[in-house]
């Protein structure tokens, strides 16, 4: 996975702050900050959803409706999980975190969860990171020009994702990390400050039972977005 990607040590050089198509502009080295902002569109959100409901169509027909992915469980110690507020990951412990998950499915409001674990595990886990940039096709910066961004590589000891699950059905992902470097999508690597460089992201979903799987929408919650605060960046050759 991107967060866990190491980079060897190179040369690096002032990073540019303009990109146009594949073409860089580089700035003087005092224009090293930037801010990038995201609202999360009617296309980014088409197309994440899309993305999406084709994974879970995939993993039900490889998992089944009711056993958890893979990669879920890998993360459910890892990560940060909630069901109806209640918190079940145990930092480091997986057998523990799957029991309080076990637990928390047997009160009757969350029997869908367990019924329809296939459908949520197939998003909620750290693929939904690349899921989510390769929906989006052009981050703002605060000097007016648009980032083409393929990835980015958080610090996994600075990472706090919690995903909360509610028995009505609603679900929320939110996010804040240090940022240790970006992919651009012409294969450029920033460097950044990785103290002082910040991720954020929230996204909301809404989980609709269908009788072989559920179908994820969005809750059109104003407040989803995402933002990066970039220090000291620099390209890496």
């Amino acid at each position: 996975m991107f967060f866990t990607k190491f980079f060897e040590k190179n040369k690096v050089h002032p990073i540019p702050s303009h990109f146009s198509g594949n073409k860089i502009t580089t700035h003087p080295l005092q224009h090293t900050d930037c801010n990038l902002t995201l609202n999360i569109s009617p296309e980014i959100t088409h197309k994440f959803f899309n993305t999406i409901n084709g994974n879970i169509a995939r993993d039900i027909s490889k998992f089944g409706k009711s056993v958890m992915n893979p990669s879920m469980l890998a993360d459910i110690s890892r990560m940060h999980y909630y069901i109806n507020n209640k918190k079940i990951s145990v930092p480091g412990n997986e057998i523990k975190s799957k029991l309080n998950f076990s637990a928390q499915i047997l009160e009757p409001q969350n029997e869908w969860i367990q019924e329809h674990i296939g459908s949520l595990s197939s998003f909620l886990h750290q693929g939904i990171f690349p899921d989510f940039f390769g929906a989006v096709d052009d981050w703002k910066a605060s000097d007016s020009t648009k980032w083409k961004i393929a990835m980015v590589s958080l610090d996994r000891n600075k990472t706090d994702t919690r995903f909360y699950i509610s028995s009505n059905g609603m679900i929320r992902l939110i996010t804040q990390a240090n940022i240790t470097n970006i992919i651009l999508r012409n294969n450029d690597i920033l460097m950044v400050d990785k103290n002082r460089s910040i991720f954020t992201l929230q996204l909301s979903f809404r989980a609709v039972k269908m009788p072989d799987r559920c179908i994820i929408t969005t809750q059109g919650n104003e407040a989803d977005g995402s933002q990066m605060v970039l220090h000291g960046i620099e390209r890496l050759k």
